[in-house]
């Protein structure tokens, strides 16, 4: 253990007192006395284990306690205290904050927790004894900030930028001076959006990362998370507006990659921003994106049964690795290979749209104007390799 680290732990009642926490055992605050706080075994008896506390320092032990420690007790005691303190501070889901109140509890602290409907209702007494809860916004505009949301427990300043309540697509972008100063030092980004931690009213949570450290970043380096974005939707021109105001934020980033999900708003608005940064994307990405559409057009079924389709299906992807000149001739060669159904023109048309680009009736081929590259499923620190042909 850190010997500058506390022994113990402090926890919130549900009343407002304290609950002390220290190796299996739980105590309850007896008195205070100037800057001394007395604590006592919450176990009944006469004899109780009793110890003195100078802030988080403990200063005197008295008796001994006359049980075994109970580690999982004193887990159950710290989950439910989490689980209070997210029904009081967050508008979350009562099975999203005991979800995540759960994932470290192990089996036999599992056991010892309320009942679901009991902990339901626990949440709900704990959002009802706060009286001055914001009302939940039904739209953008009547979203308001408190104070205390937009700045960290250290007193930094979170809230970076808010397009405002009169913006039909506000979005608000989170992070500190200590985080831009990082991402403006890195020459090498990384971005993507998820969908399932965004809150009400909101379409996505977009992270911009850095890539720090080592002689190679690309092998050696840390993805450090830099700024946080809430976005209302997906369309080119928010990212083309959330990229402009990030630019304003970091005047001194001169990023050589992006690495990005294939995604042509996010890549095209980027693009226009920082037109010197070479943009690279995930092959996991196109994979996945592929897939989708596989799915969107009815041909799941026929993909998982017919072993031939499935492996002409699989090239598409492929072409990533191929060199970018000859990857309009080779998807030419790939869509010849599979039948002449409606829903492979679907899918077909949808690469070439998306990824490849046109060959105009003079003979020209258009690319599409992103210059793509696929890395693996991890992380963004292997090899890439093409998949987007330039003429």
């Amino acid at each position: 253990m850190d010997p500058d680290q506390p022994s113990f732990r402090l926890i919130t009642t549900s009343n407002g007192g304290q609950k002390m926490i220290e190796g299996g055992y739980i105590y309850l605050m007896h008195r205070r006395v100037g800057e001394i706080t007395h604590w006592q075994c919450e176990q009944r008896g006469e004899y109780k284990a009793r110890v003195h506390t100078k802030g988080m320092e403990i200063v005197k032990r008295t008796n001994e306690h006359l049980h075994a420690p109970d580690v999982q007790a004193t887990a159950c005691c710290e989950i439910k205290a989490g689980i209070k303190r997210k029904a009081r501070d967050t508008q979350d889901s009562s099975h999203h904050i005991i979800g995540e109140g759960m994932l470290t509890a192990s089996e036999g602290t599992a056991a010892k927790l309320p009942k679901l409907d009991s902990l339901k209702r626990t949440i709900q007494r704990q959002r009802a004894s706060v009286l001055s809860a914001p009302m939940q916004p039904t739209a953008l505009s009547e979203l308001v900030l408190p104070a205390e949301y937009q700045r960290t427990a250290k007193e930094e300043q979170f809230l970076l930028y808010d397009s405002g309540e009169d913006d039909a697509h506000r979005f608000l972008i989170f992070g500190t001076q200590r985080n831009l100063g990082m991402l403006q030092q890195s020459k090498i980004w990384l971005a993507d959006g998820t969908f399932k931690t965004a809150p009400p009213l909101f379409a996505q949570v977009y992270v911009v990362h850095g890539l720090r450290g080592g002689d190679d970043p690309m092998k050696t380096g840390h993805l450090l998370p830099s700024l946080f974005v809430l976005l209302p939707n997906k369309t080119e021109d928010t990212y083309r507006r959330m990229w402009e105001q990030i630019r304003l934020l970091c005047p001194l980033a001169q990023p050589e990659q992006m690495l990005l999900d294939f995604e042509k708003g996010a890549i095209n608005s980027f693009e226009h921003v920082w037109p010197n940064t070479v943009v690279k994307c995930c092959f996991f990405h196109l994979t996945q994106n592929i897939w989708r559409h596989v799915q969107s057009v009815g041909l799941q079924s026929d993909y998982t049964h017919d072993e031939e389709l499935a492996m002409c299906i699989r090239k598409i992807p492929a072409l990533a690795f191929a060199r970018p000149a000859d990857v309009p001739d080779l998807f030419e060669q790939v869509s010849m290979d599979l039948p002449l159904t409606s829903e492979i023109g679907e899918l077909v048309d949808y690469f070439e749209r998306t990824y490849i680009g046109r060959t105009l009736a003079t003979g020209h081929h258009v690319a599409r104007r992103s210059q793509l590259a696929c890395g693996t499923t991890t992380s963004a620190r292997h090899s890439d390799s093409p998949v987007q042909p330039t003429p």
